[in-house]
Order: C-alpha cells, then structure tokens, then sequence
C-alpha cells in the first residue's frame, strides 16, 4: 500500500512510502529545507527534490519539505547516521548524494 501525504504550508511536502516495509526497516528520509536568503535557491531546492520524488518512492525514503525551520539545504537519514547538506544541489548532484548515502 502506497500513501500519498501533501501538506501544504506555502510550500508542498511530499511523501510516498511503503507503509508496510516502514516499520521493518530503519528509517530513511530526505528532508529539504527550503528557508534560504534568497528565493532562487529555495526554488532550486523544491525543484531538485520534486525532479528526484519517483526514485525515492521506489527506495522507500520518505520525502519531507519543510518551509518553516530556518534552515536552507538538505539532511539525509539513515537510521542513526545523518547527513547534512547545505545549499542547493541540481536533481542529478541530489540523486548521486542520495545513491552514495543510501546504499
């Protein structure tokens, strides 16, 4: 079973998960802050991860974006071990960082 969350607070957050392997398996996100100083790199950030949101459902990473934390970039999550990114990253920079972090 596949579940679709979209939360809208200014900006769209987007999950696609397996609930059913979720509870087996350690927890693997890609959060994506988009509270930058400058609007471009928070729209380079949205688009980077909405570009990249179908490899991740088949991965089985959660997908958050969040609008309100001042922070401007991306935290990958593994279970415990955590990787933070900051800045923006093209989809295909975004992609490889998530394929060497979730293997």
């Amino acid at each position: 079973m596949v579940i679709l969350l979209a939360t809208l607070v200014g900006i769209a957050s987007i999950s696609c998960i397996n609930k059913s392997e979720v509870s087996t398996k350690q927890k693997r996100e890609l959060l994506a802050y988009s509270r930058c100083s400058s609007e471009e790199i928070s729209s380079d950030i949205l688009y980077s991860v909405d570009q990249i949101k179908k490899q991740l459902s088949k991965r089985n990473i959660y997908l958050k974006v969040d609008a309100k934390k001042r922070m401007c970039g991306y935290m990958l999550v593994n279970g415990k071990r955590t990787r933070t990114i900051k800045g923006a990253l093209t989809d295909i920079e975004l992609l490889e960082e998530v394929n060497k972090f979730f293997k």
